[in-house]
């Protein structure tokens, strides 16, 4: 259900109903349909050394036992990226938003 809510709300904001009902048909069947359909979609337009930085990035995002902060998760990327290959901050607030859990604000006090 996640995947078709972020399809019809990536849908919406183009205002295509169409596309929508296309994308529906197109839904994946299962679990593993799916993980190769947002690792297809997040591979898309990078390098390979990106994209193997960005998998090793969402693989810890996605069981950490919290969610993290953008200062935690643009850390983690330093740990996960030695070659310096992609900003993460510019990642996860911008181009991975919709594929990464929602980052904790930081405390301001």
């Amino acid at each position: 259900m996640l995947y078709a809510e972020h399809m019809a709300q990536r849908f919406s904001q183009i205002g295509r109903e169409s596309a929508v009902r296309k994308q529906l048909d197109k839904m994946p069947e299962d679990l593993n349909d799916l993980y190769r359909l947002t690792l297809h979609e997040c591979g898309r337009g990078r390098s390979k050394e990106e994209f193997a930085v960005l998998k090793r990035l969402f693989a810890w995002l996605a069981f950490s036992k919290r969610s993290l902060t953008l200062a935690e998760a643009s850390d983690l990327g330093k740990l996960t990226d030695k070659t310096n290959v992609l900003d993460v901050e510019e990642e996860l607030i911008g181009r991975s938003s919709r594929f990464v859990p929602r980052l904790e604000r930081e405390d301001s006090s």
